[in-house]
């Protein structure tokens, strides 16, 4: 077999050259496009970030999200969406929960997904102070996702290698402001200080920003209201779609992008 990094270089080149023999580039981030650029893509680019549908992802009831979960009605909850494997960085957060759960007693903290880092991740949440508080749910079916987000009070997410951050953009979608690490991809859907705060990737960080919001329903649900507006405005599907289809009219017209 192939070393690993000749396969890697082999795979920017190749896809560098795939893109270079095509009349336009989509891209879903402003970070993506900075990157295929770097990788040598000299074809024009437009971001188009993939939508979300938002008659879906809505805003809803929390007790009733919580009572359909079977989940406590009065604890606070933090939620992750995504996958359990190394770049996402959930240990980040996992080393961060014990400080906020030693602060609020109620806190809990849920995570939807599965992974490569899965079975790590559940023996390093045992180890840490209020890991009992830690619940791992495994992959849950797409039509039940959105009540997850509608019963959290907030939504932590730690990775740094986002492309766009589509979980992001549904738990705004949702109403459900964010406490997130400041990295590209992620700064293009959560707005620091507006539908969430960005930290530096260090659980100390992590733990504050999710207290200062835990600890303040007001400006929680004041950013909460902003997330869905920012969702509606440039996260919606069918608005992407119609985006994406002037986009191939355009070319079919023969006028570039």
């Amino acid at each position: 077999p192939l070393h690993q990094r000749l396969v890697e270089r082999l795979a920017v080149s190749w896809s560098a050259r795939f893109a270079n023999r095509s009349d336009l580039v989509i891209a879903p981030s402003n970070a993506v496009r900075a990157e295929l650029q770097r990788r040598g893509v000299a074809r024009p680019i437009e971001v188009v970030p993939t939508g979300v549908p938002l008659h879906r992802f809505a805003p809803g009831d929390r007790s009733r999200a919580r009572a359909v979960l079977g989940l406590p009605p009065a604890d606070l909850i933090l939620l992750y969406v995504g996958r359990l494997d190394r770049e996402k960085s959930v240990e980040l957060l996992l080393d961060a929960f014990p400080l906020v759960g030693d602060a609020l007693p109620g806190a809990r903290f849920l995570l939807v997904g599965q992974g490569t880092q899965g079975e790590k991740l559940r023996a390093r949440a045992r180890a840490v102070p209020a890991g009992e508080r830690v619940s791992f749910l495994g992959v849950q079916p797409r039509e039940t996702l959105p009540d997850y987000y509608r019963a959290a009070d907030l939504f932590w997410f730690a990775s740094q290698t986002e492309t766009q951050g589509l979980v992001l953009a549904e738990a705004h979608a949702c109403g459900l402001p964010a406490v997130a690490v400041r990295a590209p991809g992620v700064e293009e859907v959560v707005s620091d200080g507006e539908t969430g705060l960005l930290v530096k990737p260090d659980p100390q960080a992590l733990a504050e920003a999710a207290l200062g919001l835990l600890l303040d329903p007001g400006r929680r649900r004041a950013m909460g209201d902003r997330a869905r507006e920012v969702a509606s405005r440039q996260f919606d599907a069918e608005r992407q779609a119609g985006e994406i289809a002037a986009l191939y009219a355009r070319l079919l017209g023969g006028s570039a992008p």
